[in-house]
Order: structure tokens, then C-alpha cells, then sequence
């Protein structure tokens, strides 16, 4: 990894460690244990930028902002929970990522079904740890899930989609395009 694509995984590391500071201030949902979840923009945004960029580069910014966040909240159980579910849903964005045409409607698709996955892996971090109840959440956390992935979906297809110099060059960061 060169110095340009460092700074830019350090900078979509920034942006979502402050989005999910950021939505931490928002009144919870009516639903227990449920957010939004804008803190995934800047991962879904490079699995799909194409370019230079790899699903590994993706994976390790997800890591990096879990543990920045766990760090920042001092909650051990919260990173656990964001890492179950991390885990899950990176694993669905790397094969939308790879199987799907980085500029399609796919992005969208990959929201929904990686917020559904994110809430899959922290039911099972919380079966682990507390007890099966809480598969009762299950249907309000999935509708949330639909309705959340879909918005970050959208919201990455039109910054992928749009022509943007800025878009461009953390694209091709080691390239001379």
C-alpha cells in the first residue's frame, strides 16, 4: 500500500469512526439495540470503488473503525457485538462486491442484505452471551435492517455513480489516471 491510498484508508477509517460517534448522539430507535448503522457508509463505499482498492483494504478499515469505537465507548461487550456483526456483514459486501458490477444498482442490494447480516451476527454475539430471548427482536431489527441498508445503499451508488474528481483520485490513488 503506497502513501496516498494509506492517507485515504486513514481519512474513510476518520469519517466512519466520526459517523458512528455522530449517530451515538441521536435518541435511540424505539426498538432496543437498533441504529442506523451510517457508520458503514465509508466500508461499503470502498468494497465497491473498484479501482485500486481491494476487499482486504475494506476488511481492515472495518477493523480499525471496531476498534477505534470500542476503544472510545470503553464498552468490551459493544466491540464484541460490533465485531459479530462486522464480521457478517463484511463477508456479504466482499461477495456482492466481487460476483456484481462495481457501479451497479448491486451497491443498494448489498446494503440491505449486509444490515441484515450485521444484525444476524450480533443476535448470535448476544445468544452466546445473554440468552436465545432475544431472537424476539429479530423481525423489528430485520425491517429497520431492510430500510437502513437501503438508504446507505443508495446514498454509495450515487457517490460511486456521480463524475467527481475527488471520487476519481481515491479511486486510482497510486495510479497517474
Amino acid at each position: 500500500m503506497n502513501v496516498k491510498k494509506t492517507v485515504f484508508s486513514a481519512l474513510l477509517c476518520t469519517i466512519s469512526l466520526t459517523l458512528f460517534v455522530i449517530e451515538g448522539m441521536f435518541p435511540p430507535l424505539p426498538f432496543i439495540g437498533t441504529r442506523i448503522g451510517i457508520a458503514y457508509l465509508p466500508i461499503l463505499f470502498v468494497f465497491f470503488i473498484g479501482g485500486v482498492w481491494k476487499i482486504r483494504d475494506a476488511v481492515l478499515i472495518l477493523l480499525v473503525r471496531i476498534l477505534l469505537s470500542g476503544i472510545i465507548q470503553g464498552n468490551m461487550m459493544g466491540m464484541l457485538f460490533s465485531l459479530g456483526g462486522g464480521v457478517l456483514a463484511a463477508v456479504v459486501m466482499g461477495l456482492f462486491s466481487r460476483f456484481f458490477k462495481k457501479d451497479s444498482v448491486a451497491v443498494i442490494i448489498a446494503g440491505v442484505f449486509s444490515a441484515l447480516a450485521h444484525n444476524v451476527g450480533q443476535l448470535m454475539v448476544a445468544v452466546v452471551f445473554y440468552s436465545p430471548s432475544v431472537l424476539v427482536y429479530i423481525f423489528h431489527l430485520g425491517i429497520i435492517a431492510i430500510i437502513s441498508g437501503a438508504v446507505i445503499g443508495t446514498a454509495v451508488y450515487f457517490l460511486l455513480k456521480g463524475k467527481n474528481k475527488i471520487i476519481h483520485k481515491i479511486r486510482y490513488c497510486d495510479k497517474n489516471y
